[in-house]
């Protein structure tokens, strides 16, 4: 099992960092309905490496892992200190 990055999900927080945050989900559940679950919440971090060129090194890596959609949504919307996404009960309402 391993986990993916959907990077086009990407956001900045509107907090001093401007910390990028995006979803992810298992592999094994990227094709399956939002009700499977297995939803991943990712953080870019940077970090100082010298063998990268520049000196500073970029990698994902997990905030929360094994969550519902609406959880998901709900970190997320929570780590971005605004709400860029609905759940599926606000977007029906």
């Amino acid at each position: 099992m391993a986990l993916v990055v959907f990077k086009n999900t990407a956001k900045k927080a509107k907090s001093k960092a401007k910390t990028i945050f995006a979803f992810g989900r298992r592999d094994d559940l990227v094709t399956e309905l939002d009700e499977a679950g297995g939803f991943v919440i990712w953080k870019l971090c940077v970090n100082h490496d010298g063998k990268v060129r520049g000196g500073l090194a970029k990698t994902w890596r997990v905030v929360a892992k094994d969550l519902t959609h609406d959880e998901a949504i709900g970190l997320m919307n929570k780590k971005l200190k605004f709400k860029a996404w609905k759940t599926k009960a606000e977007a029906v309402a």
